[in-house]
């Protein structure tokens, strides 16, 4: 079975270091006892418009077809605000929306009840990561794993995420200076 850094590599994700973060390796290992998963949801599906700038021939929603690759068991469901993300596949459910309007993540909801692994890789701005952690956190089981990847001023903003889900166990990590290649996990 392929890691999740080695389908990263294969599809063109942005999560891995050869083509720009550091997450996938880290996946690699908080993930490895996830495999039986049987909802993971990623806000930020990924269109072409915006990461084709970055990476040549990007395949719109890359990281969904990672996770559908190595989650065997898992519905994969997506949610991004432009019409071209919205993927056609066996075990993907796109919701186009927006990640800080309420209906837009309930209807997620709808679909999946509840999630054992929630990325959000969508605007990447703090107070929108917060409205959908907030409404998101009570959906995701016991023992589930909430990402938030691209987290900008580390120094200030992991700080945040501490206070504002202190009934949690929440993780920070910053794995290149300087970059936005930072992570914050929460873990209920």
């Amino acid at each position: 079975m392929a890691s999740i850094n080695e389908l990263c590599e294969l599809y063109g994700s942005d999560k891995c270091p050869k083509i720009g973060h550091s997450y996938a390796p880290f996946y690699d290992k908080i993930f490895a006892d996830k495999k039986n998963a049987t909802a993971v949801l990623e806000l930020g599906v990924g269109s072409k418009e915006i990461m084709g700038n970055y990476i040549p021939n990007y395949i719109i929603g890359s990281s969904l077809y990672v996770w559908r690759d190595y989650f065997k068991k898992a519905e994969i469901y997506g949610l991004d605000d432009r019409l071209d993300c919205d993927i056609k596949e066996e075990r993907m459910h796109i919701v186009i929306g927006d990640q800080t309007k309420e209906e837009d993540l309930q209807k997620l909801v709808d679909m999946a009840k509840e999630f054992d692994i929630i990325i959000d890789d969508c605007s990447h701005d703090i107070e929108d990561q917060i409205f959908s952690a907030r409404y998101l956190l009570p959906y995701l089981k016991t023992d589930g794993i909430y990402c938030i990847e691209d987290v900008y001023n580390p120094n200030i903003n992991f700080k945040r995420f501490e206070d504002t889900f202190s009934e949690y166990k929440v993780e920070t990590h910053e794995f290149t200076k300087d970059r936005n290649d930072c992570l914050v996990i929460i873990r209920k």
